[in-house]
């Protein structure tokens, strides 16, 4: 098991306070270019009740499978944004930004309040952060593409 906030902290991130939802969302898109998906780069972090950074995450493949600059089945299949993302031929083969970001808080002293994300999150994501009880989410508008 990983340190919690291990990637937080190698950003420098870990117990900063956030002062504003601006703020947040710019240090959610700083993130997001950590990810080598040609698709769209998505960052999130999450934050405690005192607004202070526990984790963050990028989207990236899994070391195991293909890697996302060549092997995307959804650049190759042209599927539409925010369409499936677990079957079918747009299967993403990345571990998403906001799953990222909650593996990397998992184990913290205080629970998780804000998930920010640079960009809608998916289908998928969204109802995995609407099963933890009282998380607020914060997304923007920005999805970068390499």
């Amino acid at each position: 098991m990983q340190k919690q906030g291990k990637l937080a902290s190698e950003l420098g991130l870990y117990g900063l306070v956030v002062p504003s939802e601006e703020v947040a969302l710019k240090t959610a898109e700083f993130i997001a270019l950590r990810s080598s998906c040609v698709r769209g780069q998505i960052g999130a972090l999450v934050l405690n009740r005192l607004n202070m950074v526990m984790g963050v995450g990028w989207n990236i493949e899994y070391p195991a499978e293909s890697h996302c600059a060549t092997d995307c089945p959804r650049v190759k299949s042209n599927v539409p944004s925010l369409s499936s993302y677990r079957e079918g031929p747009g299967r993403c083969i990345s571990t998403h930004a906001e799953i990222n970001a909650l593996r990397d808080a998992e184990g913290g002293p205080e629970p998780l309040a804000v998930m920010v994300v640079s960009y809608t999150p998916c289908p998928d994501c969204r109802a995995t952060l609407s099963s933890i009880d009282g998380l607020q989410v914060i997304s923007g508008t920005r999805r970068t593409v390499r």
